[in-house]
């Protein structure tokens, strides 16, 4: 492994100031020749500092403070991230402080100079000085992992010994029951006493143990994988174990839908997924995104493979409409799947317009509206004949997710009878129908009829203008031959 780096007399007291400060369990993160202080440490140690210790530099910085070492792997990662305090945007430890085991380790590590930049486990100890001899530590990135069934896990863990670390064992195992996940001794695998479950799924990084990777890889997890496992390391320079927890959730399907009838004529709406773990939470949200959980009722059934399939019933009144939304969501995994329905409705009675053309031809309208799914629309004579030839329908999309259906027919000429429009919902199996009836030849025949009582009456009038123009030339004529007649004597 590394040997112990030579340094200076300068070095030796920084050294020694940053242990003091360590046990005092002030330190946050250490660079070259940086200390990050928690609190208010900085400001407590500053005058102390400088009248005692050259080139060290005592920092208090919220970026560090976001990410405190909060385990043994810290030290690792700030090789390889540059980061002082090792951990980038990750959440505060819950205790605000290192953990016990991190303080020591503390006081044992200084990171010195240089950082590597690759994001694998190839740590370079070489840049590191330690205060204590003798030391051989077991440690991990974190204490618990959380994956979905099928991902691959991948625990890192390493080991430091100060001390060349030779005929280095490795185990890896699982409790309850306890079982071989992966065992190598001595530069080679060994796979004897492997579990069964775990073969052909397990690999170790080989090449990497020498330097302290001791990363387990474990292929297509599946819920039977959940448990706490454990890496034993031992060598020839002092031996150590680091405890993981392993969590696996499931992802069901995406929610199904289905719906009935109930004597009371009330609508249930059933959402259904399965292949979920832990059992979800199941939430209903209506077309106006209030939350209306509360009138749902959820159960819960276990399946051979462990996983949960949910059953969510909502029941709606007679004559509801409009879309839901039912949410699935896995709380281990912080993740969850969504589907809306629509409830299948019938609209209002068909309203029916009729109008006449300029030139006699009426033409017909049909009008509802609250249909879903998209209905079926269709015109028929008295005879019971289809008219969707002469006919042409709209649909429209209203905010609550309904359809509303809007028909014309045109009719040919001398086209009198019954005609009835009617809706089918193909969900519900039922359908409204309204008629009307159509007189475009009476309307004809009446309009012929007036025309000629028109003419008749027109002719009448003529003739009677005529007769009383005649009878009053005939009276003036009368008049001046009595005027003549009456002269002529007295002449």
């Amino acid at each position: 492994m590394c040997k112990m780096k030579e340094v200076s007399h300068v070095d030796r007291t920084v050294k020694k100031t940053i242990n003091m400060l360590a046990i005092r369990g002030h330190v946050t993160g250490v660079t070259k020749k940086q200390v990050f202080l928690d609190g208010n440490a900085k400001q407590h140690y500053q005058q102390q500092i400088d009248a005692n210790v050259t080139g060290l530099q005592l920092l208090t910085s919220p970026a560090v403070n976001n990410c405190l070492l909060t385990s043994a792997s810290a030290h690792y990662y700030a090789l390889y991230t540059g980061s002082p305090c090792g951990f980038t945007q990750r959440e505060p430890h819950p205790g605000g402080r290192m953990i016990p085991f991190f303080r020591l380790l503390a006081i044992l590590v200084t990171v010195y100079q240089g950082y590597s930049s690759k994001a694998e486990f190839h740590p370079d100890f070489s840049h590191v000085v330690f205060a204590s001899p003798g030391v051989f530590l077991v440690g991990c990135d974190s204490e618990s992992m959380t994956l979905s069934v099928a991902e691959d896990l991948i625990t890192p863990c390493y080991f430091y010994s100060q001390s060349e670390a030779r005929l280095i064992t490795v185990l890896w195992e699982r409790f309850d029951p306890q079982r071989v996940v992966y065992s190598y001794q001595i530069n080679q695998s060994l796979w004897q006493n492997q579990d069964p479950s775990y073969q052909n799924r397990t690999q170790m990084f080989e090449n990497e143990i020498a330097e302290g990777n001791v990363s387990l890889k474990l292929r297509n997890v599946s819920l039977m994988d959940a448990g706490m496992y454990r890496v034993n390391v031992s060598a020839s320079s002092g031996q150590g174990f680091k405890d993981v927890r392993v969590m696996v959730g499931a992802i069901g399907h995406s929610p199904r839908f289905h719906s009935f009838v109930t004597k009371r004529n009330h609508s249930v709406l059933i959402c259904d997924s399965a292949g979920w773990f832990p059992a979800p939470s199941v939430t209903w949200q209506n077309w106006w995104g209030l939350n209306i959980t509360k009138y749902s009722q959820t159960h819960e059934t276990d399946s051979r493979d462990g996983r949960v399939r949910v059953r969510s019933a909502m029941e709606f009144p007679t004559g509801s409409n409009g879309s839901y939304t039912c949410t699935i969501w896995n709380p281990l995994l912080y993740q969850g799947t969504s589907a809306n329905y629509t409830l299948p409705s019938l609209g209002n009675n068909p309203d029916i317009h009729s109008r006449v053309t300029g030139g006699g031809r009426s033409v017909l309208t049909c009008l509802s509206s609250g249909w879903y799914p998209t209905p079926n629309l269709t015109w028929h004579n008295e005879h019971g004949q289809a008219m969707t030839k002469l006919s042409q329908t709209e649909l429209t999309d209203d905010t609550r997710g309904s359809v509303s259906v809007k028909s014309t027919l045109r009719l040919e000429d001398d086209s009198n009878g019954n005609y009835t429009c009617a809706i089918w919902n193909p969900a519900l199996k039922q359908g409204l129908r309204s008629s009307v009836t159509v007189l475009i030849s009476r309307y004809k025949e009446i309009q012929s009829h007036w025309i000629a009582v028109g003419a008749i009456i027109s002719m009448a009038i003529v003739v009677v203008a005529a007769v009383i123009k005649a009878k009053s030339i005939i009276m003036l004529i009368k008049k001046e031959r009595k005027g003549h007649a009456a002269f002529s004597p007295a002449e």
